[in-house]
Protein backbone atom coordinates (compact mmCIF):
# COMPACT_ATOMS: atom_id res chain seq x y z
CA UNK A 1 0.00 0.00 0.00
CA UNK A 2 1.75 3.15 -0.79
CA UNK A 3 2.07 6.14 1.27
CA UNK A 4 0.77 9.39 1.19
CA UNK A 5 3.21 11.82 -0.91
CA UNK A 6 4.20 13.96 1.73
CA UNK A 7 5.28 11.61 4.09
CA UNK A 8 8.91 10.37 4.69
CA UNK A 9 10.46 7.40 6.75
CA UNK A 10 10.41 8.97 10.40
CA UNK A 11 13.91 9.26 11.78
CA UNK A 12 15.60 8.21 15.17
CA UNK A 13 14.99 11.37 17.59
CA UNK A 14 11.12 11.53 16.01
CA UNK A 15 9.01 13.87 18.14
CA UNK A 16 5.47 13.15 19.78
CA UNK A 17 4.08 16.21 17.21
CA UNK A 18 5.75 14.78 14.36
CA UNK A 19 4.56 11.02 15.27
CA UNK A 20 1.11 12.34 15.41
CA UNK A 21 1.03 14.09 11.93
CA UNK A 22 2.09 11.26 10.23
CA UNK A 23 -0.19 8.92 11.75
CA UNK A 24 -2.82 11.10 10.98
CA UNK A 25 -1.83 11.77 7.32
CA UNK A 26 -1.89 7.48 7.16
CA UNK A 27 -5.05 7.37 8.94
CA UNK A 28 -6.38 9.74 6.04
CA UNK A 29 -5.40 7.97 3.59
CA UNK A 30 -7.40 4.78 4.52
CA UNK A 31 -10.41 6.31 4.10
CA UNK A 32 -11.72 8.32 1.62
CA UNK A 33 -13.91 11.26 2.68
CA UNK A 34 -12.83 10.83 6.79
CA UNK A 35 -13.57 14.30 8.15
CA UNK A 36 -10.58 16.25 9.74
CA UNK A 37 -8.71 14.34 12.61
CA UNK A 38 -6.99 16.28 15.34
CA UNK A 39 -4.66 14.20 17.91
CA UNK A 40 -7.80 13.58 19.84
CA UNK A 41 -10.33 12.89 17.63
CA UNK A 42 -11.64 9.17 18.14
CA UNK A 43 -10.68 7.66 14.89
CA UNK A 44 -13.99 5.49 14.71
CA UNK A 45 -16.24 8.72 15.20
CA UNK A 46 -14.05 10.01 12.73
CA UNK A 47 -15.18 7.74 9.93
CA UNK A 48 -12.18 4.76 10.28
CA UNK A 49 -14.75 1.55 10.15
CA UNK A 50 -12.96 -2.22 11.42
CA UNK A 51 -11.26 -2.93 7.90
CA UNK A 52 -10.01 0.83 7.53
CA UNK A 53 -8.09 0.36 11.17
CA UNK A 54 -6.58 -2.69 10.31
CA UNK A 55 -5.15 -1.08 7.03
CA UNK A 56 -4.05 1.86 8.93
CA UNK A 57 -2.12 -0.82 11.89
CA UNK A 58 -0.37 -2.53 8.54
CA UNK A 59 0.40 1.07 7.30
CA UNK A 60 1.59 2.17 10.38
CA UNK A 61 4.11 -1.25 10.96
CA UNK A 62 5.48 -0.75 7.65
CA UNK A 63 5.93 3.03 7.77
CA UNK A 64 7.59 2.85 11.23
CA UNK A 65 9.40 0.07 10.60
CA UNK A 66 8.18 -1.92 13.76
CA UNK A 67 5.57 -4.72 14.72
CA UNK A 68 3.18 -3.76 17.83
CA UNK A 69 3.09 -6.38 20.48
CA UNK A 70 -0.31 -8.42 20.47
CA UNK A 71 -1.27 -7.41 23.81
CA UNK A 72 -0.91 -3.72 22.85
CA UNK A 73 -2.98 -4.08 20.01
CA UNK A 74 -6.48 -2.65 22.20
CA UNK A 75 -9.22 -0.13 21.46
CA UNK A 76 -7.39 1.92 24.11
CA UNK A 77 -4.44 2.65 22.04
CA UNK A 78 -5.81 2.54 18.44
CA UNK A 79 -8.41 5.25 19.92
CA UNK A 80 -7.05 8.78 18.76
CA UNK A 81 -4.07 9.55 16.50
CA UNK A 82 -2.60 10.62 19.59
CA UNK A 83 -2.55 7.38 21.46
CA UNK A 84 -1.25 5.68 18.72
CA UNK A 85 1.81 8.11 18.35
CA UNK A 86 2.10 7.86 22.23
CA UNK A 87 2.41 3.56 21.73
CA UNK A 88 4.69 4.03 18.60
CA UNK A 89 7.12 6.00 20.02
CA UNK A 90 6.97 3.82 23.48
CA UNK A 91 7.87 0.50 20.92
CA UNK A 92 10.56 2.49 18.72
CA UNK A 93 12.17 3.16 22.18
CA UNK A 94 11.70 -0.22 23.78
CA UNK A 95 13.21 -1.95 20.44
CA UNK A 96 15.69 0.78 19.81
CA UNK A 97 17.54 0.73 16.43
CA UNK A 98 17.61 -3.07 15.74
CA UNK A 99 15.90 -4.57 13.13
CA UNK A 100 12.45 -6.44 14.23
CA UNK A 101 11.77 -9.49 12.58
CA UNK A 102 7.72 -10.24 11.50
CA UNK A 103 8.20 -13.23 13.51
CA UNK A 104 10.37 -13.71 16.86
CA UNK A 105 11.67 -16.94 17.89
CA UNK A 106 9.25 -16.70 20.67
CA UNK A 107 5.46 -16.20 18.53
CA UNK A 108 3.95 -19.45 18.31
CA UNK A 109 3.32 -20.47 14.81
Amino acid sequence: MPEPANLTRPQDGLGLDDATAQIIALAVSMKPGIQPLSADAILADAGLDSLAMVRLLVALEEHFSLVYPSGALTPENFATSGTIARLTLAERARRGKREVPLISDSDPA
